[in-house]
């Protein structure tokens, strides 16, 4: 549920309707049928693997637009490189984007579906099992570059990791550790207790 719109499940039409018809006798309801859009994720489902793929091409091609990333008549994008890179010799970078707005639509991206590409999304195929599953790792000091060894996100390691339920996937996160990680073991400890931070409350 989302401030007034929510999405139901069950495994039975039933339940759904039994469920609508009680909540209708004390709220004015509006019942949209089976669910292609929610919040503008974009939600398909296969009948046969009873999987369903969440996915937000519309809300990237926005983003793409917003930040100057567009394509040509062949259907080739601006190489990212030309807008986004590392020149601390150059003029200073006057984007014509809100860069809030930017942010908030890449957040809402990440929390829902990922950051996919256009064409890709959540897959969800649950499982019969009711297991909490976590994978974890890291990338040790990724970013390095000697000609920026001077720049302190560039020496720091990056966290990953995933927490499923049932075989489908429900935290998610990646980003640089706030720590200096001065080996890959210990870049896998942060890690590791990041993520169990967010498994600890789910379990």
């Amino acid at each position: 549920m989302y401030v007034d719109d929510c999405l139901i499940f069950a495994k039975e039409d039933s339940v759904i309707d039994s469920l609508i018809k009680k909540l209708s006798q004390d709220f004015l309801l509006q019942d949209e049928g089976y669910v292609n859009t929610f919040l503008g994720v974009q939600i398909s489902k296969d009948s046969t693997t009873k999987t369903k793929t969440f996915t937000q091409p519309h809300l990237i091609q926005q983003i793409l637009s917003d930040v100057g990333i567009s394509s040509d008549s062949n259907g080739k994008e601006t190489p990212v490189d030309t807008i986004l890179h590392n020149d601390p010799d150059g003029p200073e970078q006057m984007e014509t984007w809100n860069y809030r707005s930017v942010i908030r639509k890449l957040n809402y991206l990440a929390n829902n579906t990922r950051l996919p590409t256009k064409d890709m999304g959540l897959m969800l195929h649950p499982k019969m099992n009711l297991s909490l599953n976590m994978h974890a790792d890291t990338d040790f000091v990724g970013r390095w570059h000697k000609e920026y060894s001077d720049l302190r996100n560039n020496i720091l390691s990056c966290t990953g990791y995933i927490i499923s339920f049932c075989g489908c996937p429900d935290t998610w996160c990646s980003k640089l550790q706030s720590e200096l990680a001065l080996s890959t073991t210990e870049s896998k400890y942060i890690a590791l207790l990041a993520a169990t931070r967010d498994l600890l409350p789910l379990r």
